[in-house]
């Protein structure tokens, strides 16, 4: 009887640790697109996370600055909560890089034009992509 005390608590602790790691699994939807309705058009990065073929991530990124999104495909660099992708050099879009932490809400970040810090797509020097739905849904 004396050993159910800490027994209990061991399950109870295991539990809360399982749920914490689920709520902050890398793969997801995040994502601030937003449809400005002054302009028609819009602003903002989304970013769907998922597991690559074999071992590791892949990320479907968004970009828009006004009009339709640029889209591209790039593989993902994920290190306990640090996430990393490039989006290389496509069309309008200089090469870049994102940095940022994963938590159970979302992915706040940076963006870098090579070792340079940039404003991210919604215009200040932090980018916050929420986990959840996409825009298009």
């Amino acid at each position: 009887m004396r050993f159910m005390l800490p027994v209990v608590l061991l399950t109870l602790a295991a539990l809360g640790t399982s749920a914490r790691a689920a709520d902050s699994k890398p793969t997801g939807i995040f994502s601030d697109l937003t449809y400005n309705t002054e302009g028609g058009d819009l602003s903002g990065v989304e970013v769907l996370i998922l597991p690559g073929i074999g071992s590791g991530f892949r990320a479907f990124v968004q970009i828009a600055e006004g009009g339709a999104p640029f889209a591209a495909l790039v593989p993902v660099t994920i290190t306990g909560d640090s996430v990393e992708f490039w989006v290389r050099d496509y069309a309008a879009i200089p090469g870049l890089r994102f940095s940022g932490i994963l938590d159970a809400g979302g992915i706040t970040g940076r963006w870098y034009d090579g070792s340079k810090q940039i404003d991210s797509f919604g215009g200040s020097s932090v980018e916050r992509l929420k986990r959840g739905k996409s825009y298009w849904q």
